[in-house]
């Protein structure tokens, strides 16, 4: 199963996007109304207790892998339970069935959208968008196994650079089968951050597996990006695939980072390479009071 979430600010337009598609269709939720018009008088009637949140509005997309057959119920019951494992337990929501998509063999290929309030019906306070791409993709394995379903490669481990061709057909000459660098840093890097760890945990986690990660700064303060270093090769994060790039980590693999609170822990080695070298000073002998050089010449 494949998820993609996108917010937004108006009901109506993403109501009538799900269901006036042709063949698409409302199979359940927790809502009473049943015309786009209808839901969206509902969705803002919750929605306008709370108006701080500028994007209400959750858009969620779930595809199932094209050889897999989700029957309604199914679906609806993979939707429940997904919805109460990314936070949206007390908040409105539909599913709606789309079946304009087709396989590369030209088959159909049914997919699910998720319309959903942001702002919970209990208590007006809004869902969280913290990490909310990592928690459902989380949420998406664990059900993908729960229920039986074929299992989709997670995104964190898609989105990597692989060894180029001329890697491998090194290897294949050489007839090794070692590892490359990039993929023991690849590994490394998944390991370390399978418990969501904070930056500066994730750096002391990689020194004691051998790999010197090293957040760079501007001038102004900000993160410039990071570079991973192992076996003395050097790799930045774009090298690697953009999941371990710095805001990769914290998008794909829910590292924590907050500047006010991590910047200086990650700033120390930084400034320490920056600052400048005291100068080098040749000392006054004669300010010790040192006898000066006696001339060889006579005195009189």
């Amino acid at each position: 199963m494949i998820g993609k979430t996108v917010k937004g600010n108006g009901f109506r337009g993403v109501l009538n996007y799900a269901m006036e598609k042709p063949g698409a269709e409302c199979i359940g939720g927790n809502m009473s109304a049943t015309t786009a018009k209808g839901l969206a008088l509902e969705f803002r009637a919750i929605a306008n207790h709370n108006q701080r949140v500028k994007r209400p509005v959750a858009h969620i997309s779930l595809s199932p892998s094209p050889s897999e057959e989700l029957s309604d119920l199914l679906a609806l019951d993979f939707a429940r339970a997904y919805m109460d494992k990314i936070g949206f337990r007390n908040c409105q929501w539909i599913l709606v069935r789309h079946t304009d998509t087709e396989t590369e063999d030209g088959l159909p290929r049914p997919h699910f959208h998720i319309v959903a309030n942001r702002v919970q019906q209990t208590d007006y306070k809004v869902v969280t968008a913290w990490r909310d791409y990592r928690r459902s993709e989380v949420a998406i394995r664990e059900l993908e196994q729960e229920f039986g379903l074929i299992q989709v490669q997670p995104s964190w481990e898609f989105d990597r650079i692989a060894p180029s061709t001329g890697q491998q057909q090194k290897a294949k000459r050489e007839q090794t089968t070692d590892e490359s660098v990039k993929a023991k840093l690849q590994k490394a890097i998944d390991a370390a951050t399978d418990d969501n760890p904070t930056m500066p945990e994730l750096l002391r986690k990689l020194k004691r597996q051998g790999v010197i990660a090293k957040v760079h700064f501007q001038s102004t303060g900000r993160v410039q990006g990071l570079t991973y270093s192992m076996d003395g090769i050097t790799f930045s994060g774009t090298n690697l695939g953009k999941a371990y790039t710095f805001p990769g980590l914290m998008k794909y693999r829910g590292v924590g980072y907050e500047a006010e609170r991590d910047n200086k822990l990650l700033y120390v080695e930084e400034e320490a390479k920056m600052a400048p070298k005291p100068p080098t000073i040749t000392p006054n002998l004669h300010a010790f009071g040192l006898p000066k050089k006696r001339s060889n010449g006579l005195e009189l």
